[in-house]
């Protein structure tokens, strides 16, 4: 599984290295240990699970007793989880991952080993969204069906986000396979994400725009 986090909104990850830290909350310290787990490529996330979720709050909270295991977290298929299937955590964002969460329901903290990370934050991997969209509206072209679009009542859709980033992890797969270079398959996907309201009239800045892995 993939990992997934945000500087913004919401991240996700998918599977390798990760340990789980604790419920809720900021550990004490957090800050000290900032510095020295970000030399090795390891940030700490925070995934946030509601009531209205009720087989996935039973997982995460097996998580925290201790009975369920890492490997069987299953990936998210929402369709607004615009960087793909995963398990999505907001990076260094407790308080925002209560709020989705809410009140009733769990907060999971973890330490996320990035590892070959495909980060839309540094300039570069726009070009493999660009070519990765050319071929897929290509091919929707070509057999004549309609192109998923991010537009849905509420704004809480994104399909084509979510296309073009399964499809262009899908091709790095298919590609490091191909060249036997299990080295340059992608890990995690981290993320800027702006969402809520603007923070003041004409701001760019949105209430809740944090970074995900």
């Amino acid at each position: 599984m993939r990992h997934f986090s945000c500087v913004s909104n919401v991240s996700w990850v998918t599977g390798l290295n990760l340990s789980l830290a604790a419920n809720g909350g900021v550990r004490t310290g957090e800050d000290a240990i900032k510095a020295m787990i970000a030399g090795a490529g390891i940030v700490m996330g925070y995934h946030g699970c509601p009531v209205d979720r009720p087989e996935a709050l039973h997982f995460v909270r097996g998580l925290i007793a201790g009975t369920h295991r890492i490997e069987d977290w299953r990936p998210s298929s929402n369709e607004y989880d615009w960087l793909g299937g995963g398990v999505y955590f907001w990076e260094y964002g407790p308080k925002r991952a209560r709020q989705w969460a809410g009140e009733d329901g769990e907060v999971i903290d973890a330490l996320i080993q990035l590892g070959n990370c495909f980060d839309l934050t540094d300039p570069g991997c726009e070009a493999l969204l660009r070519v990765t969209y050319k071929k897929v509206a290509a091919s929707y072209e070509n057999t004549e069906t309609t192109l998923p679009t991010n537009e849905a009542a509420g704004g809480f859709s994104r399909k084509l986000d979510r296309l073009i980033v399964d499809e262009a992890m899908t091709l790095v797969d298919s590609a490091a396979i191909a060249s036997q270079r299990p080295d340059a398959v992608f890990q995690t996907v981290r993320s800027a994400f702006e969402e809520g309201d603007a923070a003041f009239l004409l701001a760019r800045g949105c209430e809740h725009t944090r970074t995900f892995r």
